[in-house]
């Protein structure tokens, strides 16, 4: 198989990508946190596996894109991205304007050193509004934010353990109690960590599974390996 290569700009430095529909045509559409170009840069879709060629940028500011999630966070039906920018710390809104294009919205600083991580966007309390989990590796915890339906957030935190480093996180109901659950996987001690979800979008009952010794966890994902 042929690959198309795009430029995201010299120096840039992607660090992460998602896709979605950005500009409402049914074509989906490429966006790349570009982490040392300050900016999000989204390549359009032909909808045959090709792209427009230039990106369409939006700048964070002084922040650097590390992580992005991408989901519909002010009930507008266009799709948002939260972008978690390296060294300010923040987990920022940006409101799409459904033609490739961003605003900046608002701002949620994380706290000193907690050098948020990785991000995931979902329904973690099944209100029909898009919430948000973060993980802060300087400060070892797992952060949620329950949407409010107008790209604001209501923000509650979680020890993931002393010198956890969280690095990764994912959604998924786990324990089939139709509620989604959070793991998260924790670099420093090696082990993953499960976050049971409450239908208000908390979560309690922590459960920790110790991966080995040297582990040294990356990332996580979620799937059903089971199946019959």
């Amino acid at each position: 198989m042929s690959q198309k290569t795009y430029s995201t700009g010299s120096g840039s430095h992607p660090k992460a990508v998602a896709v979605g529909y950005f500009n409402n045509d049914s074509f989906l559409d490429i966006v790349v946190a570009n982490y040392d170009t300050h900016n999000v840069g989204v390549f359009l879709g032909y909808g045959n596996g090709s792209f427009v060629e230039n990106q369409i940028i939006t700048s964070v500011g002084s922040g650097r894109p590390f992580s992005l999630a991408v989901g519909d966070f002010n009930n507008d039906k266009k799709l948002d991205i939260a972008v978690v920018l390296g060294g300010i710390s923040t987990v920022t809104i940006l409101l799409g304007w459904n033609n490739g294009s961003f605003e900046i919205f608002r701002m949620y600083y994380m706290g000193h050193d907690s050098r948020p991580y990785a991000i995931v966007a979902s329904d973690l309390n099944l209100d029909n509004r898009t919430d948000l989990a973060v993980v802060n590796y300087g400060t070892s915890e797992l952060v949620v934010f329950i949407g409010n339906g107008n790209g604001t957030f209501t923000i509650s935190r979680y020890f993931t353990g002393a010198g956890s480093h969280p690095i990764s996180l994912a959604v998924a109901d786990l324990d089939n109690d139709s509620l989604p659950d959070i793991v998260v996987a924790n670099s420093g001690i090696n082990n993953v960590t499960f976050f049971r979800g409450n239908k208000n979008g908390t979560v309690t009952d922590m459960v920790t599974i110790f991966t080995g010794y040297f582990t040294q966890l990356t990332s996580i994902s979620t799937t059903e390996f089971n199946r019959y």
